[in-house]
C-alpha cells in the first residue's frame, strides 16, 4: 500500500478507538485535561485524535520493520549530528540511552545500520504474551544487530553492556507498577522506574535522552539530548522526566506523538519516596 493510504488507514483506526474502547478514550482525555488545564477542549480533542492515529502508526511500523528495505529506512530516518557524536565508538564510557514512548520510537532499533560507527547496543523490552507475534517483533528489532533483553531476565545482561562501555536503551516514561517509586510528572504523582539511577550510580555511564522528531508518516529525524547528572545531588529519572515535561509543554507536535492512551498515572501503583532525614 502507498504511504498516503496507510496514513488514512491509521487515522481511520484511531477514530474508531473512542467507539470500541471508550474507557481508553476517557483515560486519554482525562490525562490531557489534567496535564494541560489551560488548553481549550477543542485543542485537546485535536491532540487526542493525532495521538490515537500515531499510536496505530507506531504499531504498524513495529510489525512492518522486518520487511522494510534498508534504502527506505536510511531515507526516512536521518540522524542528527548530536546523536551521531553521542552514540559513536569514539565516545568514552558506556551510554545509558533513555527514550520516551513517542511515535516511531522503534526506529531507534535501526541505529546499528543507520550509524555503522555506533557502539554495540542493547535494549530492554516487555515480551508479548503471544509468542508468535513476539518473535516477529523481535525479528524486526534485532534485524540490524540490536540485542533485545527480556525485562524479567535481561537486566544483568544490560548491566554488563554498560560495564563494557556499550549502550543500554530503556523506555523511561512508562508506568513502573508496584516496583517503581512515586514521583511527580506533569503535576501529578506516578510510578517511575528507578533502574536508570541504579545503573548510573554503579557504572557512571553517559546519560543520553533519545527522541524522535516525526516529519511525516513513517518518517522522522532521530535526535538526542546529552544530560549531565550529579549522582550525589540529582536523580537521573527526575531529570529525564523534567526534560520530557518541558518538551510536552513547549512542542505541540511532539505532544501529539506521546502515548496518552497509556495509564501513566495509575492510582495506587509505585512505592512512596523515602523521606529525607530532617536532621541531616
Amino acid at each position: 500500500m502507498p504511504r498516503w493510504a496507510l496514513s488514512l488507514f491509521c487515522r481511520f483506526l484511531g477514530a474508531l478507538i473512542p467507539l470500541v474502547a471508550p474507557k481508553r478514550q476517557a483515560l486519554m482525555m482525562d490525562n490531557l485535561r489534567k496535564s494541560f488545564p489551560d488548553e481549550t477542549e477543542k485543542s485537546l480533542l485535536l491532540t487526542a485524535a493525532k495521538s490515537r492515529a500515531r499510536t496505530v502508526e507506531l504499531g504498524l511500523f513495529s510489525f512492518a520493520l522486518p520487511l522494510l528495505s534498508e534504502r527506505y529506512l536510511r531515507k526516512s530516518f536521518p540522524l542528527s549530528d548530536k546523536l551521531k557524536k553521542a552514540m559513536g565508538r569514539d565516545q568514552e564510557g558506556g551510554v545509558l540511552f533513555l527514550a520516551p514512548h513517542l511515535c516511531l520510537v522503534e526506529s531507534f532499533c535501526c541505529l546499528p545500520m543507520l550509524l555503522p560507527e555506533c557502539k554495540e547496543m542493547s535494549t530492554v523490552f516487555r515480551p508479548l504474551r503471544n509468542r508468535r507475534l513476539g518473535e516477529w517483533l523481535r525479528r524486526g528489532r534485532e534485524r540490524f544487530g540490536l540485542r533485545t533483553l527480556d525485562r524479567s531476565r535481561g537486566l544483568l545482561q544490560g548491566a554488563r553492556f554498560l560495564q563494557k562501555e556499550k549502550i543500554l536503551s530503556i523506555l523511561f516514561d512508562q508506568n513502573a507498577g508496584h516496583a517503581g517509586t512515586r514521583m511527580k510528572f506533569l503535576g501529578r504523582e506516578c510510578s517511575c522506574t528507578t533502574l536508570p539511577d541504579l545503573l548510573h550510580e554503579r557504572f557512571h555511564s553517559n546519560v543520553v535522552i533519545g527522541y524522535v522528531r516525526r516529519t511525516g508518516f513513517w518518517r522522522a529525524e532521530l535526535d538526542c539530548e546529552v544530560i549531565e547528572v550529579n549522582i550525589d545531588q540529582e536523580s537521573v529519572v527526575e531529570k529525564a522526566n523534567a526534560w520530557l515535561e518541558k518538551k510536552l509543554y513547549e512542542d505541540e507536535d511532539l505532544r501529539a506523538s506521546w502515548l496518552w492512551l497509556h495509564n501513566r498515572w495509575k492510582a495506587g501503583s509505585g512505592k512512596p519516596r523515602k523521606q529525607e532525614d530532617s536532621s541531616a
